[in-house]
Parts: C-alpha cells; sequence; structure tokens
C-alpha cells in the first residue's frame, strides 16, 4: 500500500485523472443497460470452473468478484470493468515513462534524463489512448478484452524493464503476465512472435535468446495456463476446437469489402486523429528503423505510446489491439 500511495502523490495530476474517470464511469454504468455478452458471461459466472465453452476464465472470475462484492446487479457485473481499465491507464502511463526515459537516455548518449516533460508526454499517451472508442467500450462493458488489454500491456512492461537491464527476473515476471493473458482471451499468445522479433533485431539484446530466460519464462506462462489446458482435455477440447477450428472452417473467401469493412472500423475505433497520429508515426518510424530501436519496439509489439506533439519519439500503437477491436460488436452469444 505504501508504494500505491508513493505512487499517487508521486504522480498527483495523472491519479486526479484516472481516479476522476473511473468515477465517471461508476456513475455511468447506473443508467446503462447490461449488454448480450455481459449476461452471457455473467451466467458462467454462476459455476466458476478452470474454463468455458468460448473463452477462457477471467472475464467470469471478474464478474464473481464485482456480483460478490455488489450484489448481482448491472453495477456488479461491470464494476471490474472500469477496475481492469483503472490499472490499464496507470500502467499505460508508468510504461510510456520506461520508454520515454530510454529514448532520452539514447539521446544523451547514455545518460537517463527524468524530469517533468516525461511526465508531461505520459499523461498526453494516457488522454489518447482514452480519445479512442475501444477504451471506452472496453472500460463500459465487462468482455474478455477488458483484462487482456491489461495483461498484454504489463507483458510489454516487464520486457521493456527486462531488455533494459532491469535482471532477468522481468522476463519471468512477463510470463506470468502473458499466462494471465491468456487465461483472459487465447490472442494474448499473438504477442510472442512480435517479442520474439525485437529481441532478435536488436544486435544489443539478441545475445539474450542465447540464454535459458526467455524459454524458461514460456514454460512459466504455460504453468499459469495449464488449468485451462487441463479443462479443455478433460472436455474434448471443445473451447479450442471451437476458437481455432470451427471458427477458422467458416470463413468466407476473399473479398475487397471485407478490407473496406476492416478499415472503416478501425476508423471508427481509433478515431480519425489516432489513426492520423499512428500512420505518421509508423512512417517516421520506418524512415528511421536502425536509429530508433525504442520506437520500432513499441511498434512492433502495438504498444501504446506516442510522441507527444512534437516532444518526444514514442509511437501510440495499440491500432487494433491484442482484442483485434474489428471484431467487438456486441453479437448475440451462441447458445451454450
Amino acid at each position: 500500500m505504501n508504494k500505491i500511495s508513493d505512487w499517487i502523490n508521486n504522480n498527483r495530476e495523472i491519479s486526479i485523472f484516472i481516479a476522476g474517470l473511473t468515477f465517471f464511469r461508476f456513475i455511468y454504468y447506473l443508467f446503462i443497460p447490461i449488454t448480450p455478452q455481459e449476461a452471457y458471461y455473467w451466467y458462467y459466472s454462476l459455476a466458476p470452473d478452470l474454463s468455458y465453452f468460448d473463452h477462457p476464465p477471467m472475464v467470469a472470475y471478474s464478474i464473481w468478484l464485482g456480483t460478490n462484492i455488489f450484489g448481482k446487479s448491472i453495477f456488479g457485473v461491470k464494476i471490474m470493468a472500469a477496475i481492469w481499465s483503472l490499472m490499464t491507464n496507470m500502467l499505460l502511463y508508468q510504461t510510456t515513462l520506461i520508454c520515454l526515459q530510454r529514448i532520452r537516455g539514447q539521446e544523451a548518449q547514455g545518460k537517463e534524463v527524468k524530469g517533468k516533460n516525461e511526465k508531461k508526454t505520459a499523461f498526453t499517451v494516457v488522454i489518447l489512448y482514452n480519445l479512442s472508442i475501444f477504451a471506452h467500450l472496453y472500460a463500459l462493458i465487462m468482455v474478455p478484452d477488458t483484462p487482456l488489454l491489461f495483461f498484454w500491456l504489463l507483458v510489454i512492461f516487464f520486457v521493456f524493464k527486462y531488455l533494459n537491464d532491469g535482471g532477468a527476473k522481468y522476463i519471468y515476471f512477463a510470463g506470468i503476465a502473458l499466462g494471465l493473458g491468456m487465461t483472459s482471451k487465447y490472442t494474448a499468445i499473438a504477442i510472442l512472435p512480435a517479442i520474439f522479433v525485437i529481441t532478435l533485431l536488436d544486435p544489443k539484446q539478441r545475445k539474450r535468446l542465447l540464454t535459458p530466460h526467455p524459454y524458461l519464462a514460456l514454460v512459466l506462462a504455460g504453468l499459469v495456463f495449464s488449468p485451462i489446458l487441463l479443462w479443455n482435455y478433460t472436455h474434448d477440447w471443445v473451447s479450442l476446437k471451437f476458437q481455432f477450428a470451427d471458427r477458422s472452417s467458416g470463413l468466407k473467401t476473399f473479398q475487397t469489402k471485407y478490407i473496406l469493412q476492416l478499415l472503416a472500423s478501425q476508423i471508427f475505433m481509433l478515431t480519425p486523429l489516432l489513426l492520423v497520429l499512428f500512420i505518421s508515426t509508423g512512417r517516421r518510424i520506418f524512415r528511421g528503423w536502425r536509429s530508433l530501436v525504442v520506437e520500432r519496439n513499441l511498434m512492433e509489439t502495438q504498444q501504446p505510446g506516442r510522441r507527444e506533439l512534437g516532444r518526444a519519439r514514442a509511437g501510440l500503437h495499440h491500432a487494433t489491439g491484442p482484442g483485434r477491436t474489428a471484431r467487438i460488436g456486441l453479437r448475440t452469444p451462441p447458445p451454450v
């Protein structure tokens, strides 16, 4: 608790902003209905298990916790969405600070620079993130993507700490975060190729691939995820079959209109402002691919971290994000 209070005291402005945003969402919950998806996952929470038919259990556990504290109500179902969002915003701010300090350190020839500029930029990153449609949707509805965003970012946070010579323990923390991310949504595993690529492309970091730590961290992630594998094993792999076989077999043939629909959905979810910032930062990073190492790594992991209107070179690259926001539409859930 002392560390949390110290963090709040040292980052008072962002703390007030996040607290105010969270309070607004608490009030908003009193006026919005439950969605079909949330009702479906609430039904899961009534029978806690190691996993479920179409998703891992984190969303059910979150709703179980909320309804056991605040009762079987719409507020109880939704409350953990605001808590996950609160933690995501705090972590986004802290991750951005780490990245900006490394960038400043490179620009100062190895001298790490700390100060108000970094905090101002990190604050702007949090504001930009919350301007996106999907950031608000995932804070207002309790779905698997809500905790996934937090754990996706937590993996990136620990990987960057590890790459910044923070010690081998951080890659093991990243492994735990990855395992918890996969207990939120299977697509959390999609971050692994990005981590491998950013390590391989950096001459100073690729030697880490010759050590046992990254691979033991994967084993640790597998251990965290193992209860879900056990559940699938005892249920004829029904969840994994549904997500990776049944849905794939139902894919339609490629058509141009689907690309246009995807682009339109991304513009809507990101908002035109963030899409323009995303594209402009991406172009700048590709032009300086070899020198902008930190920025390149952020782009490859789709990490939120944006150059603040000419202040720092860190890209807001959540884009489609781990949950693939093009698929966020509130569909009616399939029968159990």
